[in-house]
Order: structure tokens, then C-alpha cells, then sequence
């Protein structure tokens, strides 16, 4: 049997998932994920004060865009709107035995254009469930 391994960094809202017909389940960060995420964009992440772990943190916890590319992997955002650059996690579902999950994927600071393919699903402000 294969486990979940990670840290575990928040959950997907049951309310918002309900609604857009995604499940409400944790969000995990894996080493290999932290070591490919620091890899592409530590120094970005220095430069914000933040390590990946706490900028996935950060977007779990603000996101106010839900958006899905063609392979169904889904994107949390952190869009502010006077600024051009916004925060993005990149969410990948898994079933591990009976235990679902959202890997992290990827996470990065973005511009506007990094999202144009991607559909929106859900915009609003951040659920607190």
C-alpha cells in the first residue's frame, strides 16, 4: 500500500468544490516537488521573503481564481488587480488507495499571459471553509 507522502498545506474548500465539481481534499507538497519548485523559482521566492513552502501556503490560503488547463490539472491564483504578476499553483488529483489528493505541481509568480489557455472555472473571494 502506498502512502501519502508530503507536507500536508491546506484543502481544497468543500464549498467551492461543490460547486465546480472538484473534490474537497488536501493539498500536499512533496520534497521532489519542493526540490523541482526551488529548482525554477527560489530566488523569485527570496526576493517576495517567502520559501516554497510558504508561498504554496500563501496561495492555498488566498486564492481567488480556480482555472483548468486541457489535461485537467488545476491552477490556484492569486490575482491582485493593479498588479500584473500574480501567485499560481499548479495542482495535479491522485488516488493513493482509498486516499485522494491535490499534489503540487508546480508554483511560481506569473504574468496575465501564463493563464490565457487556461479556462476559469471559479472566481471570487477566497471561501473560508
Amino acid at each position: 500500500m502506498k502512502k501519502v507522502d508530503g507536507i500536508t498545506v491546506g484543502y481544497f474548500p468543500q464549498s467551492l468544490a461543490k460547486k465546480i465539481h472538484k473534490m474537497s481534499v488536501k493539498i500536499v507538497l512533496t520534497p521532489k516537488a519542493i526540490e523541482h519548485i526551488d529548482d525554477q523559482h527560489s530566488t523569485e521566492f527570496a526576493q517576495l521573503g517567502m520559501n516554497t513552502e510558504l508561498f504554496v501556503r500563501f496561495v492555498v490560503n488566498n486564492f481567488n481564481e480556480v482555472r483548468i488547463d486541457k489535461s485537467q490539472e488545476m491552477y490556484l491564483v492569486v490575482r491582485a488587480d493593479s498588479v500584473s504578476k500574480m501567485a499560481v499553483i499548479r495542482l495535479n488529483y491522485k488516488e493513493l488507495d482509498k486516499e485522494r489528493v491535490y499534489y503540487v505541481e508546480s508554483a511560481m509568480p506569473v504574468r496575465n499571459s501564463y493563464l490565457k489557455n487556461k479556462e476559469l472555472l471559479w472566481i471570487g473571494a477566497h471561501p473560508n471553509d
